[in-house]
């Protein structure tokens, strides 16, 4: 039995019950020398309540990033 694939092209949809799945998060990843890492920690120690306002949905902050709620809590391994 030959599998039949359909194909869409441009506006050509018939089927609307085929959607693309929406990105949920806005995610990026960025690369930082450990000299821009320091500075914001020292900027969000100084006046950490700025940083509180800009972000009002973290938990918390790790070095002056903001840290949402279902991020792992802060785990120490010894071995």
């Amino acid at each position: 039995m030959p599998t039949v694939f359909q194909r869409y092209c441009d506006d050509e949809i018939l089927d609307t019950s085929i959607q693309m799945p929406q990105r949920i998060l806005d995610t990026s990843t960025h690369q930082f020398p450990i000299d821009v890492l320091a500075r914001r920690f020292e900027k969000y120690l100084a006046d950490p309540s700025s940083v509180h306002d800009n972000y009002p949905w973290a938990v918390r902050f790790v070095m002056g990033f903001p840290v949402s709620s279902w991020q792992r809590e802060l785990v120490w391994n010894a071995g």
